[in-house]
């Protein structure tokens, strides 16, 4: 149903943040770790889009991932 699919989107988006926050802390490339916050970004504002289509009030995390 539609609560479902936005509580498994919100967990998928909060499951790239851990994995992206992993790559920036775990690269000493700049390139790559530029992309990897990028990334992380994009996922706590997916996430926080998601959560105020559930109506649930969006959460602000200061450190998405962790």
């Amino acid at each position: 149903d539609r609560a479902a699919a936005l509580a498994l989107a919100v967990h998928l988006e909060e499951g790239m943040a851990l994995r992206w926050r992993a790559l920036v802390s775990g690269t000493d490339d700049r390139a790559l770790r530029q992309v990897a916050v990028s990334a992380l970004q994009e996922t706590a504002v997916r996430a926080a889009q998601w959560r105020k289509l559930a109506g649930i009030t969006p959460v602000t995390v200061p450190f998405p991932g962790t």
